[in-house]
Parts: structure tokens; sequence; C-alpha cells
């Protein structure tokens, strides 16, 4: 007997799945910002952030953003990224949708700025 099976989906990016942490894609900016505040560092996920028209955050307006993170952190924190999907708004920016364990599901606009990505709006 003869068995085959195909992929009918497949739920995450690219052909393995796996992500890598780092900002040189825009999920990869996700994936970092979970990292950073899976290990609490509010600190390194405000660097992340940028204003919606690109401009690179003073470290007065990063430290007011810290209760928004400690938010969303209570949201995503230890959980898996269950599945995404991005919309190309513009060449440079992106709107991610997350949802996390399947239960809480985040958008964030995410921004190309200096070859970097950088998130600039969180909705939850």
């Amino acid at each position: 007997m003869l068995c085959s099976s195909c992929e009918l989906f497949r739920i995450g990016s690219g052909p393995s799945g796996i992500v890598n942490p780092t900002q040189e894609t825009s999920i990869g900016t996700i994936y970092l910002l979970k990292a950073e505040l899976d290990s609490g560092n509010i600190i390194g996920a405000s660097d992340l952030f940028v204003h919606p028209n690109g401009k690179q955050m003073k470290a007065k307006e990063r430290f007011d953003i810290f209760p928004q993170l400690e938010k969303i952190a209570h949201t995503i924190r230890n959980k898996d990224i269950a599945y995404f999907q991005t919309d190309t708004l513009l060449p440079t920016k992106h709107a991610i949708i997350c949802s996390f364990n399947y239960l809480n599901t985040v958008t964030f606009t995410v921004q190309k700025s200096q070859d970097s990505w950088f998130i600039s709006d969180v909705k939850e």
C-alpha cells in the first residue's frame, strides 16, 4: 500500500516556518519585541519603537511608553505566536496581525527606517 500526503497550508513565515528575531524583517521585529518582553526587558523593547512618521523616539518618549509596553507584555508574555498575517501597506510599512495562543490578537504597524524595521503602532 502506497501512502502519500501533502501540506495543505502552513502557519508561519518562510519555507521552514522559523522566524529569526531580528530587525532585518518586519515579523522578526515582532519576535524580537516578544523576546524582550518575555525576558522583562522593557527598556530594550522600547528601543524597537518609533513615531508613526518614522522618526526615532527620544529617551523621554521611550520612557513614556513604558506603561503601554507593560500592558502589551501582560497580554503576550510567555505565550506562543500561534499565527500571524502580514498586510503590506507600503513597501516600507506593514500591518502584522498576531494571535498569541489563539486567545489574544494584537495588530502591529511596523515600518522600515534606516535599513531596520521598527514598531510605530500597537492595537489590542
